[in-house]
């Protein structure tokens, strides 16, 4: 009996059967409608190894207010209304027209931002680049009561000077967001104002917009670390990215949406793959590899090519155990090294090979090391167990 273990899980085979995916699911059980967090590496790397495919989420949603004449074409935000809002609508998240009210009345319902005017009590928070707002109560946070139960005073973003009342989520007690907002900061969490995914320039200046999956985000403070480099938190990240963690260290990495196509919205560029996690909600465009072909091996420095089934991978930044050495998952093997165990031996990083490769050919073995097939295609591990 023996396995590989891909990634940040194990995969295992017994001889002559298909080998069986086991995985550990460092990023499995993560929330991502919290405050940015940091993650963990350990995503179902054989999903993503195929072209992202499936229908667009249904908008067939019902509409909020007007009749069905003077329309105009949905916003340009991916959100579609059927039938199409009226002219002082916005088409929203979940094909819902939200009306532009020139006043706000009452917390949470829609606003126009260009032409609703801060009151005593009130202010429109300005959401999908001004094209639809939300109402908002001020506050003032050195009260001490400055918010009616259940409801939390924190700064609006992109207006450091005001504070407004948030309505609290993230538990069943707690409640969850309605409308343009979404959940931000976990257990204890505030309903923030939307922005759209993968879409730049809709927040205003100093924050960015922050995604939580590939359905939701919200402008939150902006963060300055670039694509690669080293971070803590998501909140360290430049827009688009997540602070993704793995044996090589945490770095901030392009989000996408795994069920984009290659021309759409959330789509990583070309020789890129999405390398789905949280229930394929969101994912990481990682480059794709060939374990046996030098013209497609991992271009960034600290990335491995990491395979499940056959030589086709994605790369992601290894660590620092070389051959031989005990690990427990991929990561934490230096370059293209695999976590491997043979016939019941501890887990070891090992060099993986073509069995169907002739001596000296890529693929093959280094010396005369035998290449031992693992059981899944081609692949096999090269040494003595």
């Amino acid at each position: 009996m023996h396995k590989v273990v891909p990634h940040g899980g194990r995969l295992s085979a017994v001889a002559g059967v298909l080998m069986m995916v086991v995985w550990s699911g460092v990023l499995g059980g993560c929330d991502l409608l919290t405050e940015p967090q940091r993650l963990d590496e350990d995503p179902q790397l054989r999903q993503l190894l195929d072209a992202g495919s499936g229908d667009e989420p249904d908008a067939d949603e019902p509409d909020v207010g007007g009749e069905d004449t003077d329309v105009l074409p949905p916003q340009d935000f991916g959100f579609a209304c059927s039938p199409q809002c009226l002219d002082d609508q916005f088409c929203g998240p979940g094909g819902i027209c939200y009306t532009r009210r020139a006043s706000c009345r009452t917390a949470g319902e829609a606003c126009d931002p260009a032409t609703t005017p801060r009151s005593e009590n009130f202010v429109c928070e300005s959401l999908f680049e001004g094209q639809i707002g939300v109402c908002r109560q001020l506050c003032n946070p050195g009260d001490d009561q400055p918010c009616r139960s259940g409801r939390s005073c924190q700064s609006l973003h992109g207006e450091p000077d005001l504070s407004v009342c948030l309505d609290e989520c993230g538990t069943d007690e707690r409640g969850q967001c309605d409308g343009l907002d979404v959940c931000v900061g976990g257990t204890f969490g505030v309903c923030r104002g939307m922005c759209q995914p993968f879409s730049q320039g809709q927040c205003p200046e100093g924050t960015q917009c922050r995604i939580y999956d590939a359905q939701a985000a919200s402008c939150q403070l902006e963060g300055t670390v670039q694509e690669n480099d080293a971070c803590e938190e998501d909140t360290d990240c430049d827009e688009g990215l997540r602070c993704i963690g793995s044996a090589g260290g945490e770095r901030c990495q392009q989000a996408c949406a795994p069920m984009a196509q290659d021309d759409e919205v959330g789509a990583c560029e070309l020789g890129f793959g999405c390398d789905a996690f949280d229930n394929f909600d969101l994912g990481i465009c990682r480059q794709r590899c060939n374990l046996f072909d030098e013209e497609q091996s991992c271009r960034i420095a600290g990335q491995g090519c990491v395979v499940s089934q056959d030589p086709n991978g994605l790369c992601i930044f290894t660590g620092p155990i070389a051959e031989g050495n005990a690990c427990d998952r991929n990561s934490e093997c230096a370059g293209d090294l695999h976590c491997v165990s043979f016939n019941g031996s501890e887990s070891s990083c090992r060099a993986l090979c073509d069995t169907e490769a002739g001596a000296g050919q890529p693929g093959s073995c280094p010396g005369e090391q035998p290449c031992r097939r693992l059981g899944i295609g081609i692949l096999g591990v090269c040494g003595d167990f």
